[in-house]
């Protein structure tokens, strides 16, 4: 059975501002930032399981763009939740950061 995944309203804002960033540089490649997080999220609806990064907050790497992509899976409804999506290279704000956690 496969998990649906959301997106809160902060994470829709970091795509959405992700997607202008590239298309900026190029407006193919803010389309294929958006294609490449559709896969991921194609992913994640049948395997969410990945390590667990805080406490309960999972990340996993999007494919051939420095970000990474942080959600919470609660197994009972089947739902991943994606809370952010963070550019994962030079000068950066963590999601611990994002949310005053320690790192782990």
């Amino acid at each position: 059975m496969a998990f649906k995944v959301k997106l809160i309203p902060s994470a829709e804002n970091d795509l959405r501002e992700a997607m202008a960033y590239y298309h900026s540089i190029r407006p193919n490649l803010g389309k294929m930032f958006f294609e490449t997080f559709l896969q991921l999220n194609n992913t994640l609806q049948t395997n969410p399981f990945y390590a667990k990064k805080y406490k309960s907050v999972r990340t996993i790497a999007l494919k051939k763009f420095p970000y990474l992509v942080h959600f919470i899976v609660d197994e009972e409804p089947q739902t991943v939740t994606i809370i952010a999506i963070i550019f994962g290279k030079g000068k950066k704000t963590t999601f611990a950061e994002r949310l005053n956690l320690p790192d782990e």
